[in-house]
């Protein structure tokens, strides 16, 4: 660091270093069959350390370092950026330990899981460079929604069923569907928001941010509920598979009238008790 290099060595130095994502300053001795992946972007997105990684998603490799709430190790994350057209285009998704020429001459195999315990590609030149693994299983999706009284309206958020990736910008969106509108003919929201109703009519209108906060508001005072799938695409879906680019989470918003009920019930506790003795006397 003191000789704003990455890696100096000197003439004695014997290092290897392979198979990793690096810049030129640390390319050391890696042999042919094993060689670095060279860094020709930039690696932080915003250029800070740590932070959210709400961001414009054409820069930066990794998310600023942040540690999740149910963990105690924090991780930089890798992106897909808007800018790749498939997943080889990444300097870290699917480079693997061994095979990184697309050769058998691999010495290291994947790591069985990664920081958070979530397990990598059992194909070792499939899993990714770095301490975490992009993960998207659609069996992890949580069901959202939240129940309302009249007048109030809906807010909760859906961050936790991304599977990993990002919403894509509005901007991708026109790009992905070639349109500069949503279906609906409105201008495109995070993630290219999609509404599929699923046992009811639509009962209300909902909007995103780009970090998943959803806001419902139900059109009028109807009692009963409300469900639809909220249908997102983020950085990773938008490449992991072209036949489902979206990610469906089951939704449903419950509004009831307020509780106005008071009980009827007779309080005894103030009656004469000499009375009560006559009565059963």
């Amino acid at each position: 660091a003191k000789n704003n290099k990455n890696c100096v060595a000197d003439s004695n130095d014997s290092s290897v270093i392979q198979s990793n994502l690096t810049e030129v300053d640390c390319n050391r001795n890696a042999p042919a069959g094993l060689p670095n992946f060279l860094l020709n972007t930039d690696l932080l997105a915003g250029g800070q350390v740590e932070g959210d990684c709400d961001l414009p998603q054409d820069k930066g490799l990794l998310c600023p370092y942040t540690t999740p709430k149910d963990q105690m190790l924090g991780f930089f994350q890798p992106r897909l950026l808007t800018s790749y057209n498939s997943l080889s285009d990444s300097l870290i998704i699917n480079k693997g330990r061994i095979f990184s020429d697309g050769t058998n001459k691999g010495a290291i195999s994947c790591e069985t899981s990664d920081q958070r315990g979530k397990a990598r590609s059992i194909y070792s030149e499939l899993c990714d460079l770095g301490a975490i693994e992009l993960i998207v299983n659609r069996n992890d999706v949580e069901i959202a929604g939240q129940d309302i009284l009249y007048g109030q309206i809906a807010k909760f958020s859906i961050a936790n069923s991304l599977l990993d990736g990002e919403l894509v910008d509005p901007e991708a969106c026109k790009i992905i569907f070639k349109s500069d509108t949503d279906a609906n003919g409105l201008p495109w929201q995070s993630g290219c928001l999609n509404i599929e109703q699923t046992e009811t009519k639509s009962k209300g209108k909902l909007t995103i941010d780009s970090k998943g906060n959803i806001v419902y508001v139900p059109n009028g005072n109807w009692h009963g509920a409300d469900k639809f799938n909220i249908r997102v695409i983020t950085t990773i879906t938008r490449l992991n598979d072209p036949s489902n680019y979206y990610i469906d989470i089951p939704t449903t918003i419950v509004q009831d009238p307020p509780n106005n009920f008071q009980s009827k019930t007779v309080n005894v506790g103030s009656m004469d008790f000499g009375w009560i003795l006559i009565v059963f006397g």
